[in-house]
């Protein structure tokens, strides 16, 4: 008995976080994946005007430590 009322907490859990992430988060990864092609676009345009390279690496660096 006591098996099964772990696999129905676990359920009932597993529910919640799915419910969860489909209404609140999935509205949050498209906001931020939005964010970060804003960024990847600056970033771009930085890139181009940059006369210093060493300039943008550090800049791509701390992009990349952030993923």
């Amino acid at each position: 008995a006591g098996e099964k009322t772990t696999a129905n907490v676990l359920q009932q859990t597993s529910k919640q976080v799915v419910h969860l992430f489909s209404r609140d988060s999935l509205a949050n990864i498209l906001k931020f994946s939005k964010q970060r092609r804003n960024a990847e676009n600056i970033s771009n345009r930085k890139q181009q005007n940059i006369a210093n390279p060493l300039m943008f690496t550090s800049f791509s660096n701390i992009s990349s430590i952030s993923e």
